[in-house]
C-alpha cells in the first residue's frame, strides 16, 4: 500500500500544474485575508480621510438644526488644533458628539427663534431657571473638552446625571453608567481608546439588560430568545471587563459571526479561508486523480499489474486524504506567519469567549483558531470526497475538475436560496451541512440546525460517496 501511495505521489507532483496551483491557492489565501484586515481596519480605525474645512462647507449656510450641530462640533474640532477625524481621540469624539446632541442642542432651541417648530421636539424647550443651569454646565463641560480632560468631563456627566434625576427631568443614562465603568474599571480613555470603545458597547447591554429586568419584574412578557441574547451580550462584556481581559473575540449576531477589536485575532479567525483554499487545491487533486489515469491511457498499465483494483481505490484516496493533511499544516503556517507580519503579536495571548447557560467561557485564541480551522477541514472532506466520486465515473480530467468545483462554489448558494425560500427540506443537503465553524458558534442556517446534526449529516454522505466510487471503479469496464 505505500508503495502504490508513493507512486500517487510521484505522479502529483511530477506536473507542474500541482505546483501552479498550490501556489495560486497559497497567494489567493493571503490576498483575501489581508483585504478583510484592510476593510476591518476602516470599521474600527475611525480613520476619515475628509478635512474639518470640506465638511464645514456642507453646514455653514444651513439653518437646519442639525446642521447647526455638526457646525458647532467642527468648530470644537477646529479650536482642539484637530484637522482631520482620524487625529481626534476616540473619547473626545464620544464626548462632542454627546455634548453638542444635548447640552448645546437645548442652548440652541431654548434661545433661537429662528428654528422651526417641526424642526424641534417641544418638550427640548427648557424653562429659564434650567436653560442657566444647562448653560453653566454646558460651559464647564466645553471648558474640559477643549482641554482634552477627560476625568473633569465624565464626573460632570455624572454631576448633571443625578441634577437631572433629582429634579425628575428626562436625562440619557447612558454617559453616566460609562463614566461610572471608566471609575470602575480604571480605564484610561487617552491611551485604551479599544477598551474605551468596548466599554461603550457594555455600558449599552447594561442598559438594555437592566431594562429587560425591569419590565419582567413588572410581569411583562418577554420573549425567551430576545431576553437570552441580551444577556449574552452584557455578561460577556461584564466578564471581560471584571477580569481585565485585553484582547478577546467574542461572539456578536449584529457583526455576523465571531468578533474582535483586535486585528492579530481578527487575522486569526480568517484562518478558515485558507483551510477552504487547501480544500480546493486537493478538490482539484481528487477531481483528476482517475480520470487523469483514463484519459492518458494509463488506467490499462496500471490494473494489469497484479494488485486488486480495491488496493489500488484505497491507496488514491488515502493519497488525496494525506495530502490534504499536509496541505492544511502548511498553509496554516503559512497563514499564521503571514499574520503576525500585518498585524503584528499583540493579541497573541488573546481568549475567545462563549457563553452557554448564563456562564462565560473562555479558550485560548490560537486553540479556538485551530478548532475552527480543524471544523473547516472536516467538512471539506466530504467535497474532496465528492470529487474523488465524480473522477471515479468520468474519462475527462478538465471536465471532473469543472464538475466538482462547480458543484463546490455552488453548493452553498443553492442551500441559502432554499433556506431564504422557506424550504425546510434543505437542511438535510450536505452543503446546507458545511460550514461546521458556524454551528459550532450556535450559528447554523436553518432553525435548529446543530454541529451534531451536521456531522451526523456529513458522515451519512461520505459513507454514500465512498461506495458509490468504490463500486464504480471496481466495477467499472475499462
Amino acid at each position: 500500500m505505500l508503495k502504490l501511495i508513493k507512486n500517487e505521489y510521484a505522479k502529483i507532483f511530477h506536473k507542474k500544474t500541482t505546483y501552479i496551483v498550490l501556489i495560486l491557492c497559497i497567494l489567493l489565501g493571503l490576498g483575501i485575508s489581508a483585504l478583510i484586515q484592510l476593510d476591518n481596519s476602516y470599521m474600527y480605525d475611525y480613520d476619515y480621510d475628509s478635512s474639518i474645512e470640506e465638511e464645514k462647507s456642507w453646514y455653514i449656510n444651513s439653518d437646519y438644526i442639525y446642521d447647526k450641530l455638526n457646525l458647532y462640533s467642527l468648530n470644537l474640532y477646529e479650536n482642539m488644533g484637530y484637522k482631520y477625524r482620524s487625529e481626534i481621540p476616540g473619547w473626545v469624539e464620544m464626548a462632542v458628539d454627546s455634548y453638542t446632541s444635548s447640552h448645546y442642542a437645548y442652548i440652541l432651541i431654548s434661545e433661537s427663534k429662528n428654528i422651526a417648530e417641526s424642526e424641534v421636539d417641544m418638550d427640548m424647550r427648557l424653562s429659564d431657571t434650567d436653560i442657566e443651569y444647562e448653560k453653566e454646565i454646558s460651559q464647564r463641560m466645553e471648558k474640559s473638552i477643549l482641554g482634552l480632560d477627560y476625568s473633569a468631563y465624565f464626573d460632570l456627566c455624572v454631576e448633571y446625571y443625578e441634577h437631572q434625576t433629582a429634579k425628575n427631568l428626562v436625562c440619557d443614562k447612558s454617559n453616566y453608567e460609562l463614566a461610572k465603568s471608566i471609575k470602575k474599571y480604571n480605564i484610561n480613555p487617552e491611551k485604551d481608546e479599544t477598551l474605551l470603545s468596548s466599554l461603550h458597547s457594555y455600558v449599552n447591554a447594561k442598559m438594555a439588560y437592566d431594562e429587560l429586568m425591569e419590565e419582567k419584574n413588572r410581569g411583562v412578557h418577554i420573549p425567551e430568545e430576545q431576553f437570552q441574547k441580551t444577556a449574552k451580550t452584557y455578561l460577556t462584556y461584564k466578564y471581560i471587563f471584571d477580569n481585565h481581559i485585553e484582547n478577546y473575540m467574542m461572539i456578536n449576531e449584529d457583526y455576523g459571526g465571531a468578533y474582535s477589536q483586535n486585528k492579530f485575532i481578527m487575522a486569526l479567525s480568517s484562518d478558515t479561508v485558507m483551510a477552504g483554499l487547501a480544500g480546493i487545491f486537493i478538490i482539484i487533486i481528487a477531481a483528476g486523480i482517475f480520470a487523469n489515469e483514463y484519459s492518458n491511457g494509463t488506467i490499462k498499465f496500471l490494473l494489469i499489474n497484479p494488485v486488486k483494483r480495491a488496493k489500488i481505490f484505497w491507496s488514491k484516496y488515502l493519497s488525496c486524504i494525506t495530502l490534504f493533511a499536509g496541505a492544511l499544516v502548511i498553509f496554516y503556517i503559512i497563514y499564521f506567519l503571514f499574520a503576525m507580519i500585518i498585524c503584528g503579536t499583540d493579541g497573541i495571548d488573546g481568549v475567545f469567549l462563549s457563553y452557554a447557560d448564563g456562564v462565560v467561557s473562555e479558550q485560548h485564541i490560537i486553540l479556538y483558531s485551530l478548532k475552527q480551522y480543524g471544523l473547516t477541514a472536516i467538512s471539506l472532506i466530504t467535497s474532496i470526497m465528492l470529487a474523488f466520486t465524480i473522477s471515479a465515473f468520468i474519462r475527462s480530467t478538465a471536465l471532473a475538475i469543472a464538475i466538482s468545483l462547480v458543484i463546490e462554489f455552488a453548493g452553498s448558494t443553492i442551500s441559502m436560496f432554499l433556506y431564504q425560500l422557506g424550504h425546510d427540506w434543505g437542511r438535510y443537503l450536505i452543503f446546507s451541512n458545511t460550514d461546521l465553524a458556524s454551528f459550532s458558534n450556535g450559528m447554523g442556517m436553518f432553525p435548529g440546525q446543530t454541529l451534531t446534526f451536521a456531522l451526523v449529516t456529513i458522515a451519512v454522505y461520505m459513507v454514500v460517496f465512498m461506495l458509490t466510487a468504490y463500486d464504480g471503479f471496481t466495477r467499472k469496464e475499462i
